[in-house]
């Protein structure tokens, strides 16, 4: 469950979300991610990311979806 959404001050701003994961909380930095799930998740959400993947599951209310994030690599 998603439990804080800010821009992390300390960490060059990147946009951050703060997760309760099984009663440890976690840090889910976008960087140069373009996907938009940044911007749709909310506070309370349920977001699931497994370690080392692209994709994203999003449950907000009825709404569910899943993205895949995507990067601006130079």
């Amino acid at each position: 469950m998603v439990l804080g959404k800010y821009r992390d001050t300390l960490n060059h701003h990147y946009k951050t979300l703060l997760i309760n994961d099984k009663g440890s909380l976690q840090k889910l930095y976008f960087i140069t991610d373009t996907s938009r799930v940044y911007k749709i998740v909310k506070i309370g959400d349920y977001v699931e990311k497994e370690k080392d993947s692209l994709t994203v599951f999003v449950r907000s209310g009825l709404f569910e979806n899943t993205f895949t994030l995507k990067y601006i690599c130079n």
